[in-house]
C-alpha cells in the first residue's frame, strides 16, 4: 500500500508539472515603425502574432496629420487598436478599441504627448500571421 501511495503521489507531481508547463501567459512584443522618406510617409510590415498575444508598433507624428491604416491576414483574424499618449497612459483613439475588430482605419491623429503614437495587432482567434499597412500625411493640415 505503501509503494502505491508513493507512486500515485510521483504521478499527480509529474502531472501537475506538465500541465503547469503548458500553461502560456500573454506577451507584448515591442517594435518601432520606419518610414520611407517620400510625399507621403508610408511602411509596411509583415510579422504573425500568438494568439493571446500583442504585437505593439510605436511610432511619432504629429497632431492633426492624416493617418491610414490597413491589416490583412490570411485567415482575416488581425485586428488593430491605435492609441496616442497621454501623460504616462495610452489612450485608445476613439472608434479604434479592441471591440470593433478594425481591419481598416483612417482619420486625423488627436493631440498626444511627446507626439507618441502606437498600434497594437492581435489576434481575434488563433494564430495571426499579417500585413500592417501604415500611411501617414507628410504634414499636418491646419
Amino acid at each position: 500500500m505503501k509503494h502505491l501511495a508513493k507512486i500515485g503521489l510521483i504521478l499527480f507531481i509529474s502531472t501537475t508539472v506538465s500541465l503547469m508547463a503548458q500553461v502560456s501567459f500573454a506577451e507584448n512584443f515591442d517594435f518601432n515603425l520606419t518610414f520611407d522618406n517620400s510625399s507621403s510617409i508610408s511602411t509596411v510590415v509583415s510579422n504573425a502574432v500568438v494568439r493571446g498575444d500583442r504585437d505593439r508598433y510605436y511610432f511619432e507624428a504629429q497632431a492633426g496629420q492624416n493617418i491610414s491604416i490597413a491589416i490583412a491576414s490570411w485567415e482575416d483574424n488581425a485586428v488593430i487598436d491605435l492609441f496616442y499618449k497621454s501623460g504616462e497612459a495610452w489612450v485608445t483613439v476613439p472608434g479604434t478599441d479592441a471591440a470593433n475588430d478594425i481591419r481598416v482605419w483612417h482619420g486625423t491623429l488627436p493631440s498626444s504627448e511627446s507626439n507618441q503614437y502606437r498600434i497594437d495587432v492581435s489576434g481575434t482567434r488563433g494564430n495571426a500571421s499579417y500585413n500592417l499597412f501604415v500611411g501617414i500625411s507628410s504634414t499636418a493640415f491646419a
